[in-house]
């Protein structure tokens, strides 16, 4: 006989997509060179800015002494500017100094000005650059690569190779000579070639070397020269996992998280969190992810402590540079107070000889139910509680299992064992 008042709650199935269809965009320009001043260098972009979008400021002034004072990058609307530490280069025999900076996910809605204040006596002559990028990552840090190279002649003038690490970065490049005229390279886009620099870009088709390069034209050469390279995440880049399930069920006294992806790139670790309200969640353990796969990958977890009730599961996903990501929610039932429990002995074994051992309450139904590799139903029975007692009963006494391998399943209530049997 089978029981009809058995009842599974299991996880939701889905498939999540990373992939955002809004193009990225350079959105406006804006530089100034200072030959004097008091140490302090504005410059206002022509336009309002949109919230959510990339400023990157390049610096450069003379006198090797001088930094950019303890406040950093700033600007009207109080935006978090980022310094790209490797970035900070000396060139021109020591006579100058770089530097990148950057703000992302901004808040705008009027015109910016980007202001940065040196240290110490005000430098004879500086200049600044500033680029705004619309549809860039704004869940993290988008910032991935840089690359420096300076020069004190010849003809091309280059930042030196980075790969990428994600598919349609902001490739980021500028260039500044002490003297004579620098031409974009060639495949990238020309922003700006104010006082004879130039400031550059291109996206990334996929993870790919780069390097952002320049060419020296002017008849006189170029005497001296540096170059810096950064690249960005846009929205549009493949985020690190291709997440194609996720969910959680019962599976005797604990909850069994499974997950699958189709493609793994630079992927670190996953967090498994759990929370009773969905809003508030707790860290569980964490999963070593695969680095990188374009192979269906399988993952599974018991949480040995799960709630009673109704709680929530879901993955967040950290890849290699720290970025990181979140799955959609997980639900899942346990019920606390169902306790029961069985096992299968010997297994390996025969038909007639494998035994089922049973602890449940008294009274209470448990259904066993035989599935072969096929999914099909071959055999089943109900099992009654002997008021928490072990109880021992032939799974098959009348031996009729074919040889092969079997999916067990005992179900009561909202609890759910699996075991798999091997016939010999």
């Amino acid at each position: 006989m089978k029981t009809t008042a058995t009842k599974i709650i299991l996880g939701f199935l889905f498939s999540l997509s990373f992939l955002n269809s809004i193009a990225q965009n350079h959105v406006q320009e804006a530089d100034l060179y200072k030959t004097v001043g008091t140490g302090t260098i504005s410059k206002a972009f022509p336009a309002a800015s949109t919230t959510g979008e990339l400023i990157i400021v390049h610096l450069d002034w003379g006198g090797s002494a001088i930094s950019v004072n303890a406040s950093g990058v700033t600007d009207s609307k109080g935006n978090a500017y980022h310094k790209i530490t490797s970035s900070t280069t000396t060139w021109n025999g020591g006579a100058w100094k770089a530097e990148l900076w950057y703000a992302y996910n901004i808040t705008g809605g009027s015109i910016i000005t980007v202001s940065a204040t040196f240290t110490g006596t005000p430098s004879p002559h500086s200049q600044i650059y500033i680029s705004e990028y619309s549809s860039m990552l704004t869940s993290s840090d988008p910032f991935d690569k840089v690359s420096v190279g300076t020069g004190t002649s010849g003809g091309n003038i280059s930042s030196g190779f980075q790969t990428t690490t994600y598919a349609n970065e902001l490739v980021y490049g500028v260039t500044i000579g002490s003297n004579g005229n620098i031409n974009p390279g060639a495949g990238f886009n020309s922003r700006n070639t104010d006082n004879g620099n130039v400031v550059e870009d291109l996206f990334a088709n996929g993870p790919s070397s780069n390097d952002t390069h320049f060419t020296n034209t002017a008849a006189s050469g170029v005497s001296s020269w540096v170059v810096q390279m950064a690249t960005f995440q846009s929205n549009l880049s493949p985020l690190p996992i291709e997440l194609i399930s996720f969910n959680a069920k019962p599976d005797e006294n604990k909850v069994l998280l499974n997950w699958a992806t189709a493609t793994e790139t630079n992927n670190n670790f996953f967090t498994i969190l759990r929370s009773q309200d969905g809003v508030n969640f707790d860290s569980v353990s964490n999963i070593k992810g695969a680095g990188n796969s374009v192979s269906l990958l399988n993952y599974s977890y018991y949480d040995n402590s799960p709630y009673s009730g109704t709680s929530y599961y879901r993955l967040k996903q950290t890849d290699c540079n720290g970025a990181h990501t979140y799955s959609d929610l997980a639900p899942v039932y346990f019920d606390g107070s169902v306790n029961f429990s069985f096992t299968l002995y010997p297994n390996p074994g025969t038909s007639s000889e494998v035994k089922i051992v049973l602890t449940a309450e008294g009274g209470k139904e448990v259904l066993v139910v035989v599935y072969d590799m096929a999914g099909n139903e071959t055999y089943s029975k109900v099992i009654i509680g002997n008021n928490g007692s072990e109880s021992v009963y032939a799974l098959d006494p009348s031996g009729k299992l074919a040889p092969g391998v079997y999916m067990i399943t005992a179900t009561s209530q909202n609890s759910i064992y699996h075991k798999k049997l091997i016939i010999q």
